[in-house]
């Protein structure tokens, strides 16, 4: 044996973190959203009032009905905010859609497109190597292979033009890169 002596392979442990590091500003505003300053609580507070036996026209009783309508007039605004921002909800009819699924030939890309293609979904496929496997008439009945590697901008043009060509505009991006957990052998 020699005379160095050896190392430890074991770290020291870690004390565990206190309770405060989990306390965010982010967690405070949640639950103050959800609690002092949600509509249905305001309200209940004037109605607790009231069942205490308060007359109506007690101080409490109108600033607590006060606070409560303006907390529900600061929660309508923010729902026609995010009305306004982001439009109208849109239907989709999957007839009508074209799904692009990078990836789509393994894994959860493969997944993905047996699903959209079993709702009747257009589904084209790009991946460097082709699907194969399990009933492709069945699972992969509405979808279309192409080879493209998206690392290839040539490719990605060639690709997009194919696609439109054969089936129609895209509608619908899904990017599913493989990533191997070992390099490739060339």
């Amino acid at each position: 044996m020699s005379s160095t002596s050896r190392r430890s392979s074991t770290k020291p442990s870690q004390p565990a973190p206190s309770w405060q590091t989990y306390l965010t500003i982010d967690l405070l505003f949640h639950v103050l959203a959800n609690s002092v300053f949600h509509p249905f609580i305001a309200w209940l507070i004037p109605l607790c009032l009231r069942s205490l036996s308060y007359p109506l026209d007690h101080p409490w009783i109108w600033n607590t009905c006060i606070y409560a309508a303006c907390i529900t007039v600061f929660a309508l605004l923010q729902v026609l905010d995010k009305r306004l921002a982001w439009g109208p909800s849109r239907t989709i009819d999957w007839e009508d859609e074209v799904v692009l699924i990078t990836g789509g030939c393994g894994g959860l890309g493969r997944v993905m497109a047996e699903m959209f293609s079993l709702k009747g979904v257009s589904v084209a496929l790009l991946d460097v190597r082709p699907p194969k496997g399990r009933n492709e008439d069945e699972a992969l009945i509405n979808a279309r292979y192409y080879h493209c590697d998206i690392g290839d901008p040539e490719a990605i043009t060639t690709a997009k033009s194919n696609i439109e060509q054969d089936v129609r505009s895209i509608g619908n991006l899904t990017t599913r890169p493989n990533f191997p957990s070992h390099p490739r052998t060339q």
